[in-house]
């Protein structure tokens, strides 16, 4: 996955724009990475930030949006999807129907 919650496109993990990276450790430190290099982790969604805990993310390659969340979606399959019970596990969905729509998902 290369994009966020909003659909931005994720920057590289060894490029500096629109973003510097160059001064962020965890960046910087290759074993924070798949296979153990930026290059190979492309630029796809993952958290190599050990003080970031809300999930999967990448820098993005709007500037004025430095890092968002990505939409990592459930392992399983939802049963039923609500969109105002607020039951079940929180869905942010990235399907383009579902854009704007706040889901709730039962397994």
């Amino acid at each position: 996955m290369d994009y966020t919650v909003s659909g931005l496109l994720c920057q590289r993990w060894d490029k500096n724009s629109p973003h510097d990276l160059t001064g962020k450790a965890f960046v910087n430190d290759a074993s924070n990475f798949p296979s153990g290099s930026q290059k190979k982790a492309n630029n796809y969604c993952r958290n190599p930030d050990p003080n970031w805990s809300d999930g999967v993310w990448c820098f993005t390659m709007d500037a004025n949006v430095e890092r968002e969340l990505c939409p990592v979606p459930w392992c399983g399959q939802c049963l039923f999807m609500f969109e105002s019970l607020k039951v079940g596990f929180h869905y942010p969905s990235s399907r383009p129907e579902f854009t704007g729509r706040e889901l709730w998902c039962i397994f």
